[in-house]
């Protein structure tokens, strides 16, 4: 499956019928199989750009000839996963398999769909997280320094104390108070140091999600754990100390927001967790000595060969332009291992579904099966 998305057109190929559109388009009129052969190269080429028109081209195609809708889904879904479209090309891919529900090439195109969307969903997401989490810890920073630093923390610090009747006291919260009445030049600077270490452990919890490279997460879910740690801390100390000053109702509600608010702080990072533990499977030699080194392109184990319609017979089906024919084959160069326009109604893939059941046929090689 990933030597048809890894497919490219050759150049002289894709010249000629781009020719052939482009001649029978100024006559005014494209048939229906110069529309498809030429739409069919583009999905197959390096360029976006191209990628995009064949996908254009294909769903017109769609629109207007309802009988070979099967054929044009499955090359959408090919032309959307090479752009990286994941989405639309499980729509499409899907939407196949309500016509022939039973086709294993097109469910092992789903599936890697699948993998792909679930690593890359967790790529964006740690990203995402970073780059908010920089945001947040350079306002910050901006704004203590804005208030007055440590002389603005001695004046919270004062106005506490002279108001703690107000206040249920916690011992956190008194020594709180101490601190930065007799400290607060040093505790601002503890706090300023703090957020500049943490900032460069989001710089490279984002390199580490583009270039999918797991050591380079660890220091931010190590820093993170501490830092989601003391927010927690915090949150509880902070409703024990309000609750005498606040009406109940309120007070409920700040809880359950600070809460949800603590969740999704988690979650976020629970996802740079999982993000990492998929990495450690991915990038274990064990792994790559069966799907290569390239988690969102792993290597087929089972398939040899591309699918025909006799897998036990030398002859198998290449596309050539009008037509399927036989052709003998003792080499496999890379032209020939795509899959023929024709060969999903002459046969199923036969090769071996890959990290099919959210990685799980892998996870039996570890001991610690709880680590995804």
């Amino acid at each position: 499956m990933e030597e048809i998305l890894n497919d490219s057109v050759v150049n002289d190929e894709l010249e000629k019928f781009e020719k052939k559109y482009n001649e029978e388009l100024k006559n005014g009129a494209v048939s229906t199989n110069t529309q498809f052969e030429y739409a069919y190269c583009m999905v197959r080429s390096d360029f976006a750009s191209d990628m995009k028109t064949g996908l254009v081209l294909l769903e017109d195609l769609f629109v207007k000839h309802p009988e070979g809708r099967r054929d044009y889904l499955y090359y959408m879904a090919i032309g959307h996963t090479r752009l990286k479209e994941y989405s639309e090309a499980l729509k499409h891919a899907q939407a196949f398999l309500e016509i022939e529900p039973n086709n294993q090439q097109v469910i092992a195109l789903e599936e890697l769909i699948k993998k792909r969307m679930d690593i890359e969903g967790l790529k964006g997401v740690a990203k995402a997280t970073g780059a908010a989490l920089v945001l947040e810890t350079i306002v910050t920073m901006i704004a203590l320094a804005a208030l007055g630093g440590g002389q603005f923390l001695e004046q919270e610090a004062l106005y506490y104390e002279e108001n703690m009747h107000l206040y249920n006291p916690d011992d956190v919260f008194v020594w709180l108070i101490g601190v930065c009445k007799t400290e607060a030049g040093m505790f601002y600077t503890l706090i300023m140091i703090g957020m500049a270490l943490y900032l460069p452990c989001c710089g490279t919890m984002m390199v580490g999600a583009y270039y999918m490279k797991r050591y380079l997460l660890v220091p931010f879910i190590v820093v993170e754990l501490a830092r989601l740690s003391c927010i927690t801390l915090t949150h509880v100390i902070g409703m024990m100390v309000i609750k005498k000053s606040i009406n109940v109702g309120y007070l409920i509600a700040l809880t359950i927001a600070g809460g949800f608010a603590l969740l999704l702080l988690f979650y976020l990072w629970a996802c740079v967790v999982a993000l990492m533990q998929i990495l450690k499977i991915v990038r274990s030699p064990e792994y790559i000595a069966v799907f290569g080194d390239n988690p969102l392109a792993p290597i087929d184990p089972g398939e040899t060969t591309p699918a025909g319609a006799f897998p036990t017979d030398p002859t198998t089906v290449e596309w050539n332009g009008s037509g399927f024919k036989p052709v003998q084959r003792n080499t496999i160069s890379k032209n020939l291992e795509r899959l023929p326009p024709t060969a999903l109604t002459v046969g199923q893939f036969n090769g071996h579904n890959m990290l099919i059941d959210d990685f799980r046929p892998l996870h039996s090689r570890y001991t610690r099966s709880w680590a995804i």
